[in-house]
């Protein structure tokens, strides 16, 4: 389940920076153009949320009930009960193997847990690698200050 989880967070993850990509490029095609002829970035801001928004993994924290969004917390809602049911019945199982394993089973696997959820927040809320995107793109696309 956290690897399953972690992967698709992945996934997302490439999403939004195609988003940020192909929005830039849009934008910079209709100024060049003088209109607004490609509106699909628009449509997925109304849709998905900005690509800059503050998200945890699909969810955007500025709009949390989209269907994307939705989503993402089933997802994370039955994927943490499921981690849940796993680890008991994993517990059970490592019971009759007997110490050590017994007693670092569930510390292990419920650190390792946090340990990806953390990492997870850290990265969608902070956003550290989409602003480092969003800087060269603006650079890379918007109009040099005469």
């Amino acid at each position: 389940i956290i690897y399953v989880g972690f992967h698709a967070a992945h996934l997302f993850s490439y999403v939004i920076f195609a988003r940020t990509y192909a929005a830039a490029i849009e934008r910079r095609i209709n100024r060049e153009l003088g209109t607004d002829i490609l509106v699909a970035h628009r449509l997925e801001e109304v849709y998905f949320g900005a690509p800059g928004d503050p998200k945890l993994v699909a969810a955007s924290l500025r709009r949390p009930v989209t269907m994307l969004a939705a989503e993402t917390w089933h997802f994370t809602v039955a994927g943490a009960a499921l981690f849940g049911v796993g680890t008991l019945i994993g517990h059970a199982t490592v019971l009759r193997v007997g110490e050590p394993w017994s007693f670092l089973y569930v510390p292990v696997v419920l650190g390792w847990a946090l340990m990806n959820g953390a990492y997870l927040a850290w990265y969608f809320i902070g956003r550290r690698d989409q602003r480092a995107i969003e800087r060269l793109l603006l650079e890379a696309y918007e109009p040099e200050t005469p």
